[in-house]
């Protein structure tokens, strides 16, 4: 998408919308914030937001606001069907990304306060222009302001009332706004690196990515070995990584790898030359999978039940869904399909956050509706959650912070999957929202 396309008076009045929603979250929160950057410039030059700017941004005092807050206003986001995208909770760089329609980015960005400025990694600005802050309306709402805000202006573009259409901060903004560029580097390269070892931390290869991190998840895929002619589907793959580990276990068991990014096709390829005994047993389709059959951006999408009817020859079925939230059209789309064929196995990881309305639920019941059971449930961030010990459930195995559960009860299910449970962490993007990260159910 083009950045700097004219936005509609309809796409204007859903970002006036949104941005009401967060105000009132921050709002009921009792957290000072202010109008920043683009959405300050139009409400002073345009008497409204910029057309063609694709974000909006609110300023905080982030000294103010500590972690317990910043999971607040998660909570409170989601419950206003806002969607996160990201999260970096450090002082001097807090940012959380929220969006509700696709044509514009909203960011809650942190100030920390220094004896002489309001700062960020990249910039800055003079505390005097926060200390009182002033008020205006804008459509509709009454939203706070850096005083002597024409000043404020001056100070951080020079000539504010031109127009100038860039991404690049360096180009916008006075020289005197920017931090040198060995601040710059202290403060936003080394996070990045200690981010990065973070990261890597659980990572370290890939045999330690399984063992650590997603062992169970694969145990859950690998419980059907045994059973005879097993199709694999893995969908939503970077690596065909649990393709490998499950034709491992079975010389039987065939896998379709479907993934629409060629990047991700190239890395797939490139993992699987070294198992050349492998060869004749996986077929890698470079296509989307969605709720209909279509084309957008050059990738081509193919429902489901396409794939399920043309390479099922009385296998037994094994899906495997890492789709951050698309898993929602993914089954809805083929959902009379599925409900109709027996011996299958679906193993989802679940994305609560990236769920709308009710959809997912209305999915999962009318599978249990039509036969299908929980056979597995993998918690996250906590081996045994509250509601899992509250409720009894047995655990049968553990890795890392995450714990195995076998024969839940559907009903649990369906009350629980999709309540978000956001937890901080170091890494993009900077936070979970499961309580459980994955489930496989069978018919």
């Amino acid at each position: 998408m083009n950045d700097f396309f004219i936005r509609t008076n309809k796409q204007l009045s859903e970002r006036n919308k949104t941005l009401q929603k967060i105000k009132k979250i921050l709002d009921d929160l009792k957290i000072i914030f202010f109008l920043e950057g683009g959405a300050l410039l139009g409400a002073i030059r345009n008497k409204n937001f910029i057309k063609w700017d694709h974000d909006v941004e609110v300023g905080v005092f982030s000294d103010r606001i500590n972690n317990e807050k910043i999971l607040k206003i998660l909570n409170k986001a989601h419950n206003s069907k806002l969607k996160i995208d990201f999260v970096d909770s450090r002082t001097n760089n807090l940012k959380i990304n929220l969006r509700e329609h696709d044509h514009t980015k909203f960011s809650i960005l942190g100030f920390k306060e220094t004896k002489k400025n309001l700062e960020r990694d990249m910039y800055k600005y003079p505390s005097k222009f926060f200390s009182p802050l002033d008020n205006i309306n804008f459509l509709g709402k009454n939203y706070r302001i850096p005083n002597n805000v024409k000043d404020f202006l001056k100070w951080t573009y020079g000539d504010w009332q031109t127009e100038v259409k860039s991404r690049d901060i360096r180009v916008y903004y006075d020289a005197k706004a920017i931090n040198s560029i060995f601040k710059i580097y202290i403060k936003k390269i080394i996070p990045r690196i200690k981010s990065f070892i973070n990261k890597k931390r659980d990572q370290i290869s890939l045999r330690d990515l399984f063992k650590k991190r997603e062992s169970l998840f694969q145990s859950m895929i690998n419980s059907n070995q045994d059973k005879i002619n097993v199709l694999f589907f893995d969908i939503g793959s970077k690596d065909a990584n649990e393709s490998i580990f499950f034709l491992r276990k079975n010389e039987f068991i065939k896998s379709i790898i479907i993934e629409p990014e060629k990047k991700n096709i190239r890395t797939i390829k490139k993992n699987l030359i070294n198992y050349k005994t492998y060869r004749k047993r996986f077929k890698i389709i470079n296509t989307g999978v969605s709720d209909k059959n279509r084309k957008q951006n050059q990738i081509s999408f193919r429902k489901l039940d396409y794939f399920l009817k043309k390479y099922n020859k009385n296998n037994h079925l094994v899906l495997k869904m890492d789709l951050e939230g698309r898993e929602t059209n993914v089954l809805k789309g083929a959902i009379k399909y599925l409900k109709k064929i027996k011996n299958i196995s679906i193993v989802i990881k679940l994305n609560p956050v990236k769920y709308t309305n009710k959809d997912m639920y209305n999915v999962l019941k009318e599978l249990f509706i039509n036969g299908y059971k929980i056979k597995f449930v993998e918690s996250e961030t906590n081996v045994i959650p509250g509601e899992f010990k509250k409720n009894g459930l047995l655990l049968i195995e553990v890795m890392g912070d995450r714990g195995l559960y076998k024969n839940v009860d559907k009903n649990y299910i369906l009350k629980n999957a999709f309540k978000p449970s956001f937890k901080l962490i170091n890494f993009r993007p900077g936070f979970t929202s499961n309580c459980i990260h994955s489930i496989m159910i069978e018919k």
